[in-house]
């Protein structure tokens, strides 16, 4: 959305430093993420650590600010589609088929008209809380299970992409209800379910972030990406490294309650938020 608001509004070319309306992007949208992926995760620190010595130069960060830290966890949510009861089972066949199409496999069926009808009428029944009616799921799953093995009897020896689209459809196709690790994304196998107890939001898509920020300024000192669905006392190790090569070996550090029982016995000081009952105390 933000990409095609760009070549429409003039103003943002202008306030861009553009010269000229231009009806194209500026750059490639995924050169960040190519970027990214070819300098690795201490590339990516290095930014950071120069920001952090940079302040220090320019004395708008004192050292003793950079002793004590305050560290928390988010979530990163990735653009997927939320994944219903049915559509799990119809995205990966769409995924493989059209992947079928490049090497000019002759697929015996592909299921397309079908698949979209069965998903219609599915999202029908859930509309209606007709929960029980699994006849759609049950024929959309087989449905992909005849593509996979069509596409493995054709092609026993798969091209790398292909193999890892295959592996990802077996995957979600053995999933049950219950089972942690599951797949929700197509593109992106390695998106969690992560649940952070908002009372708006109870379950969210994507990695779980650690962020870290000076106690005195809000300095950033350290942002880190954990896959799977962590418990946030596991992540504070690897954080507290991370603010070491960025900015010093800190002498206190502060947590929420969702960090209790962390284990954490290195030479940092921890401090565990306490819940306080009745008013705040006024500080003098």
């Amino acid at each position: 959305m933000y990409l095609y608001g760009w070549v429409e509004n003039s103003y943002w070319q202008y306030l861009g430093g553009m010269k000229y309306f231009e009806h194209g992007l500026p750059i490639d949208p995924l050169t960040m993420t190519r970027r990214r992926k070819r300098i690795g995760d201490s590339g990516a620190e290095e930014p950071l650590k120069k920001t952090v010595e940079t302040g220090l130069k320019m004395k708008a960060v004192n050292v003793s600010q950079l002793i004590r830290v305050n560290i928390d966890t988010t979530v990163q949510k990735k653009d997927i589609r939320l994944p219903a009861d049915a559509q799990p089972y119809d995205h990966p066949r769409e995924h493989l088929v059209k992947a079928a199409q490049i090497p000019g496999i002759p697929l015996h069926q592909h299921y397309n008209r079908k698949s979209k009808y069965l998903v219609h009428q599915q999202s029908c029944y859930a509309h209606a809380r007709q929960m029980k009616r699994r006849g759609c799921t049950r024929k959309l799953k087989a449905s992909l299970e005849r593509v996979i093995r069509d596409i493995e009897r054709k092609q026993p020896q798969p091209a790398e992409h292909r193999h890892s689209l295959l592996k990802t459809a077996k995957q979600i196709v053995a999933q049950e209800r219950q089972d942690t690790n599951k797949v929700y994304s197509v593109h992106e196998p390695s998106v969690g379910c992560i649940s952070k107890g908002k009372a708006h939001k109870s379950y969210e898509f994507g990695c779980k972030v650690s962020v870290a920020a000076t106690s005195r300024g809000g300095w950033f000192v350290a942002a880190m990406v954990t896959h799977g669905s962590l418990y946030d006392g596991h992540t504070l190790k690897d954080v507290l490294s991370q603010v070491d090569r960025i900015a010093g070996n800190p002498t206190h550090a502060f947590i929420d309650m969702g960090y209790r029982g962390h284990g954490y016995g290195g030479n940092v000081q921890i401090h565990v938020s306490k819940r306080r009952q009745g008013p705040t105390p006024r500080s003098l």
